[in-house]
């Protein structure tokens, strides 16, 4: 079973993606950019899902990192905005190696669809 990582700081975002992804992958969480670097290290996840704004170290810094050292392993990044606008950050990131960008909120339909396509239909 394929492994998913989800960095969110936001417990209601991150129980709302695990239960949208828990029946087909292997979830697990992270409730900031430190400790999600920290499991990314010590799990190997096979896809990561991460939003921008968080304590410690943000996601672009999380991003920067994960694409750095694993650059094979596919990342989404979320973002709901801060002190600019969510598609700066966005945009940002897929420089940073981010393979996929969503705008939070995001429909779990898209977010699902991006999942499959990035990890393949092996992962079923």
């Amino acid at each position: 079973m394929k492994r998913i990582l989800i960095v969110d700081d936001d417990d209601d975002v991150r129980a709302t993606i695990r239960d949208a992804l828990a029946e087909q992958y292997e979830v697990i969480e992270a409730a900031n950019g430190a400790d999600g670097i920290a499991q990314f290290d010590a799990r190997s996840p096979d896809l990561v899902i991460c939003d921008v704004i968080m304590p410690d170290i943000d996601g672009l810094e999380a991003v920067r990192y994960i694409c750095g050292h694993s650059p094979q392993t596919p990342v989404i990044l979320v973002s709901g905005g801060g002190r600019i606008n969510a598609a700066d950050y966005l945009r940002i990131g897929a420089a940073f190696g981010a393979r996929k960008c969503l705008a939070k909120p995001m429909e779990i339909r898209e977010l699902r669809e991006a999942v499959s396509v990035l990890l393949g239909a092996e992962s079923k």
